[in-house]
């Protein structure tokens, strides 16, 4: 006869959100289980942004072209 065995659950390590810039991409809120490895990070990826030139100049961060 089998017996069943209650689930642990996960132990998560929680990552803030992290907002993307021109040249970096950011995340969402997150999380990765210490216990089982399972992790959303890569499901919660942003891109970055790219630049937004204007008269030569990004509006975002000031970088020239």
């Amino acid at each position: 006869e089998a017996e069943m065995i209650k689930a642990s659950g996960h132990t998560e390590i929680k990552y803030e959100e992290k907002e993307p810039t021109c040249t970096e991409g950011g995340n969402y809120s997150c999380f990765e289980c210490t216990v089982c490895g399972y992790s959303n990070v890569e499901y919660m990826q942003r891109e970055p942004l790219g630049h937004s030139y204007v008269d030569g100049v990004c509006t975002r961060c000031s970088a020239k072209e």
